[in-house]
């Protein structure tokens, strides 16, 4: 799907701000993430979206760039431990299902720990996707996706 964020050729600085924010959606990753692995500024890269959107004429193009823009919201400002923090949440939950008791003991305090920062972030990433999801909403409607 993120290969839909490659326009070829590249035709303006907007196509050229999509598509690094593509690379770095192709990038695995658990969680929130801090907008610091972005390589354009988040306003920039929805401002870039929302261009793209609105001047679109293929659904499975508008439909990709309107994920992407949903996904935008799952980059939050955060410090360093932060974000550490919410990778490691994500780990040790996807670890537990295949833990012992003593080692679900031991993983207890600090899936506490790391699951206040990722929930706190959850939230955040929640509220801000409603947000953008009203912004695509004119775009749905003429690409009709």
């Amino acid at each position: 799907m993120f290969g839909l964020f490659r326009p070829k050729p590249k035709t303006s600085e907007v196509d050229a701000i999509i598509e690094r924010y593509g690379d770095v959606l192709a990038t695995p990753a658990m969680g929130t993430r801090s907008v610091s692995v972005l390589q354009d500024p988040k306003s920039e890269i929805k401002k870039a979206l929302l261009v793209a959107m609105a001047t679109e004429t293929d659904k499975k193009r508008g439909d990709a760039l309107a994920a992407g823009l949903i996904h935008l919201a799952g980059f939050q400002e955060m410090t360093d431990v932060e974000a550490e923090k919410i990778r490691g949440f994500h780990m040790l939950s996807a670890m537990a299902s295949q833990a012992s008791e003593a080692t679900l003991a031991e993983m207890a305090t600090a899936l506490a720990d790391f699951g206040e920062v990722a929930t706190r972030y959850g939230e955040m990433e929640a509220a801000e996707m409603m947000l953008l999801k009203a912004e695509i909403k004119p775009h749905q409607e003429r690409l009709g996706f």
